[in-house]
């Protein structure tokens, strides 16, 4: 169609213009427009002013260039990312506005600013077609009192300096783009030497963890292990006795009284879903996921319904928002438990055995809007007894037991019939029904 005819001639257009020298092209169209001649519609052909000639030449190349490196850039982003979306209700001009140029501009970034530092030093060709530019004067000069050497060392250092302040603001740019693109690249979550107690029974013991963000850690063991600790422990709704905590600029030593003020802040960052869902049952499912942005965030009613709306679209419950939770089913309720966490637009979503009450058709459910957060990149961490599902989902599996870390590696490895950890084959056996017969 014509979506076709358009992609053969800008194909056609970015083949001619990286095919060809650059002084070709500047003859071509200052030479030899004017002899493109028409009868009846251009008699005389093109005649063009040299700067007019330089402007459009250097633009066309310029563009070819540019044109594949924005191409290549926005094809580096993930196409799940389209999906993610259009799960959401956005159109593909939305996703491609603020979701994909974003991630492709820090790609593109680097070649784009050398392409437009290359096309400042090729202007000196300009001359070729009688503009006065600067290296055209600089000729004119050195003819008339014989010291090209000076004259043309002086163009060179001005070129240079104007390149090094291009170069410099291309400098600023990637870093202007690498706070807003690349944060979750510099975002940590991790627990250093913790120990925690209930009463005589030591349940953590110097325990150190790293939850990259941007992936799914699951925690997996026995029940009793200390999973579940150490997930409400980054939530702040479990105070170890000791140890240090980082999670990207907040810094706690729990050997010292933590304020409320960093508790709040930690608690808003980080999203938790519980394993008998803990929704307000005197509230609407709409009414639970607009609580937190508009009583916490103080964002207004009106954009909390909004985003309330395109949640529960995305987790398959768009009808369901005048529901109470009284109403719903356990699937039901734990999507929206996390639909709820979800709007308040956490760093991390931890999730403490989610699925553990459900039955398996109802978990299926919840698993599913689970894999769709993994997919989109949401920062998660998990404790589940599902070792398929751990399987499938996982980035990262840390086994507890005792309240030690006995692994903390990839899924492929503690999954893999060879592990030689036998007490992780044993319990991978059990838990999967292996050791049944």
């Amino acid at each position: 169609g014509a979506f076709m005819i358009l992609k053969w001639i800008a194909s056609f257009y970015v083949w001619l213009f990286r095919s060809t020298p650059l002084l070709v092209q500047l003859f071509i169209v200052f030479f030899g427009l004017p002899y493109l001649r028409i009868k009846g519609v251009l008699p005389h052909g093109i005649k063009l002013e040299p700067f007019t000639a330089g402007i459009i030449t250097f633009s066309l190349n310029t563009g070819a260039y540019a044109s594949e490196t924005i191409r290549a850039a926005i094809s580096s982003v993930p196409t799940g990312q389209w999906e993610a979306g259009a799960a959401i209700g956005m159109t593909r001009l939305q996703i491609l506005w603020r979701i994909i140029l974003p991630q492709a501009l820090r790609v593109a970034l680097p070649p784009l600013s050398n392409s437009f530092i290359s096309l400042v030093k090729d202007t000196s060709l300009a001359a070729s077609i009688t503009i006065m530019e600067m290296f055209a004067v600089s000729q004119q000069i050195a003819a008339e009192n014989y010291q090209p050497l000076l004259m043309y060392t002086l163009v060179a250092m001005v070129y240079a300096a104007f390149t090094t302040i291009l170069s410099y603001f291309q400098g600023y740019l990637e870093r202007v783009v690498d706070r807003q693109v690349n944060a979750n690249n510099r975002r940590k979550m991790k627990l250093t030497n913790i120990n925690k107690s209930f009463g005589n029974k030591t349940v953590l013991k110097n325990t150190t963890l790293e939850f990259p963000a941007g992936k799914t850690t699951v925690m997996v063991g026995p029940s009793g292990s200390g999973k579940s600790t150490i997930l409400r422990s980054l939530n702040l709704l479990v105070m170890p006795e000791s140890g240090q905590y980082d999670f990207d600029d907040h810094h706690l030593d729990f050997s010292q009284k933590v304020s409320n003020k960093d508790k709040l802040a930690i608690r808003q960052e980080t999203g938790m879903v519980f394993q008998d869902y803990n929704l307000f049952p005197n509230k609407t499912v709409l009414g639970n996921i607009i609580e937190g942005p508009t009583q916490v965030l103080k964002q207004p009613k009106k954009e909390a319904i909004a985003n309330a709306h395109n949640l529960l679209a995305k987790v398959g419950l768009a009808d369901y928002g005048e529901a109470y939770p009284n109403e719903l089913s356990g699937g039901q309720a734990q999507r929206v438990a996390i639909a709820r966490a979800l709007a308040m637009s956490p760093k991390y979503i931890l999730l403490d055995e989610p699925t553990s009450a459900l039955d398996p058709e109802l978990e299926l459910s919840v698993l599913k809007v689970l894999l769709q957060l993994a997919e989109e990149k949401q920062s998660m961490v998990i404790v589940t007894h599902n070792m398929v599902f751990a399987k499938h989902v996982a980035d990262k599996i840390i086994f507890v037991e005792n309240g030690e870390i006995l692994y903390d590696g990839t899924p492929d490895e503690f999954f893999a019939p060879d592990n030689p950890n036998k007490r992780i084959k044993n319990f991978i056996a059990s838990m999967t029904m292996e050791n049944l017969k």
